[in-house]
């Protein structure tokens, strides 16, 4: 269904009003309703990390990575991380959390997941996804001006873990 415009025979002074015109409109409408539904929901979606680390650090974990102020009430609904670096001769774990307080002061932050998102590298292939997050349901809910601090709580051993991709979004 498309938008169609009526044209001018179809409205002529002295015309009777036919039942084809009434369908082309409703026709129309609708076709104009969807495209608002489909670009309502593209934009209730906000990305909040979305990018690649690049790392030169031996640490075990990056801490404060990254910090994030909640602009409007939203509900965060995915989270991941992703390899950029091949595996190669890495081992352990590499995690993310991602820990939300009221204020810059991150040191009552929480968690908000149960389970972080993690890639094993004993089990990992080259350019894998992370697909093990499970949100906290009494902490995924942020409102204004809360914050989000990035974490990286666990980086591969066995070499540099070079780059990497982090994610986390939220819906309005």
């Amino acid at each position: 269904m498309v938008f169609d415009n009526t044209i001018d025979s179809e409205i002529a002074p002295g015309q009777a009003v036919k039942q084809e015109l009434f369908k082309k409109h409703q026709d129309s409408l609708d076709a104009h309703e969807t495209e608002i539904q489909t670009f309502a929901a593209l934009a209730k979606k906000v990305v909040i990390f979305d990018g690649v680390v690049k790392n030169a650090s031996s640490a075990s974990s990056l801490t404060g990575l990254s910090a994030w102020r909640v602009p409007s009430a939203m509900t965060l609904i995915d989270a991941k991380l992703g390899l950029i670096t091949p595996v190669g001769s890495l081992t352990g774990t590499l995690e993310m959390n991602v820990r939300k307080a009221t204020s810059l002061d991150d040191s009552a932050a929480v968690s908000v997941f149960t389970t972080r998102p993690s890639i094993a590298m004993a089990s990992a292939s080259d350019y894998d996804e992370s697909a093990n997050m499970v949100l906290d349901a009494n902490v995924k809910d942020l409102a204004v001006g809360e914050y989000l601090f990035l974490d990286i709580s666990s980086l591969p051993a066995g070499g540099t873990m070079g780059r990497f991709t982090v994610y986390l979004i939220a819906e309005v």
